[in-house]
């Protein structure tokens, strides 16, 4: 089911228009542009996803799994923060696969390396035994 979802509206655009829009005068958020590859075939790593920092102190993040869900960016929180990587987390609720199975919420954890942009991600379905995992690159801008 998630691999049918098909990203019409870039990322960039997504943020925008959920009021997380920066103008000329104000100070410019930094934003993670992530590509990713899933290492198996759940369906629940986002091929690209974007993390920002906005003027107000505030990350959130999005991808087509959480516009399909949320309609909308979810906060993150920096869980490890250091010379090497920074990582992040961010839970989504409200899910459920092809076959009708639910999760309390998937725990995603994305971690970005300092130099190079190279990046991780896991997602772990609250409450069952499986991850499911995702490498790829990060660009900040």
């Amino acid at each position: 089911m998630l691999r049918r979802i098909v990203a019409t509206t870039a990322l960039t655009t997504m943020f925008f228009l959920h009021g997380q829009s920066v103008t000329a005068a104000s100070a410019r958020p930094l934003v993670y542009f992530c590509q990713l590859v899933e290492q198996g075939r759940s369906g629940w790593v986002p091929d690209f996803l974007a993390v920002s920092h906005t003027p107000n102190g505030r990350i959130v993040v999005q991808d087509p799994i959480i516009q399909y869900y949320q309609n909308a960016p979810i906060e993150a929180r920096i869980v490890v923060d250091n010379t090497v990587r920074r990582t992040y987390a961010w839970s989504l609720r409200g899910t459920r696969d092809d076959t009708g199975q639910r999760a309390t919420s998937l725990d995603y954890r994305l971690t970005i390396q300092k130099a190079g942009g190279a990046a991780s991600l896991s997602v772990i379905p609250r409450g069952y035994d499986n991850s499911m995992q995702g490498r790829g690159n990060c660009i900040a801008q």
